[in-house]
């Protein structure tokens, strides 16, 4: 597991090469991904950190909230979409003894994740709603001193729903240069600036 900025670690996203600096050289995480859809990022930080298991959550079915995503991926323009990326995700961690992939909604798959997470990795429906609904879910299985990570932060609904949380509940709420990535530390040092 590199940890040197190396070019391969820096292909990881901010909010993992940050965590992985926070913890001990040779931790396990043990985390979750809401949103995998094609498990690029999944695959990523699974190779290049210590992962002792990874829950990979995504409904891998049509939403309508997200016209962006849609059209972005041509996904209304093929009824086998979602079908053909599930079977991609599962072909691609196979091999994988540390994965499990739950195939369900947010709301569902809470239930099925264990508690005392390192960290959630947030990445799925962007509106407000889904937003603050996925971090209000997910945040209890993290345990204290664990991280709560996402993407898309640009987006007005994920940039609202995590700001009103941090705000809601005094966390420090860190960005990357892009203002994509975001995350903050469960129970830690709440409200230190």
């Amino acid at each position: 597991m590199p940890r040197d900025g190396s070019a391969t670690f820096r292909e990881l996203r901010l909010p993992f090469v940050e965590i992985n600096k926070a913890y001990p050289e040779n931790y396990s995480f043990r985390c979750v991904e809401v949103g995998v859809f094609k498990g690029l990022n999944a695959k990523k930080f699974l190779d290049e950190m210590n992962i002792e298991h990874a829950w990979l959550v995504d409904c891998w079915g049509h939403f309508e909230n997200e016209p962006q995503t849609v059209s972005n991926h041509n996904i209304d323009k093929d009824p086998d979409f979602w079908k053909r990326t599930y079977e991609e995700v599962q072909a691609l961690f196979q091999t994988y003894s540390n994965v499990t992939i739950v195939k369900a909604w947010s709301e569902e798959a809470v239930d099925i994740v264990p508690n005392d997470l390192d960290f959630v990795y947030l990445d799925a429906d962007h509106t407000y709603d889904a937003s603050l609904k996925d971090i209000e879910l997910w945040f209890p299985k993290i345990k204290t001193g664990g991280w709560l990570m996402g993407d898309d932060y640009m987006w007005e609904g994920t940039h609202r729903a995590v700001n009103e949380f941090v705000e809601k509940h005094n966390y420090i709420l860190h960005s990357g240069s892009k203002n994509t990535q975001w995350w903050f530390i469960k129970n830690y040092n709440p409200g230190e600036k």
